[in-house]
């Protein structure tokens, strides 16, 4: 079952932070903040993202 979790753009930042605290505790047990950073990138994001899309043309 999916979980679906709304932001608003009328909410104040506290109530956004805890929706997304809510939502990080909801999934599955795994904490998002926990893997914050961990991942060693090879290549730059933006020149990654460049060469993919010129796969395309």
């Amino acid at each position: 079952m999916a979980n679906v979790i709304s932001l608003k753009k009328s909410e104040d930042i506290e109530q956004l932070k805890e929706t997304l605290d809510f939502a990080q505790n909801i999934i599955d047990g795994i904490s998002a903040r926990k893997y914050s950073g961990t991942i060693t990138l090879k290549e730059d994001p933006v020149a990654y993202q460049k060469r993919i899309r010129d796969e395309w043309n």
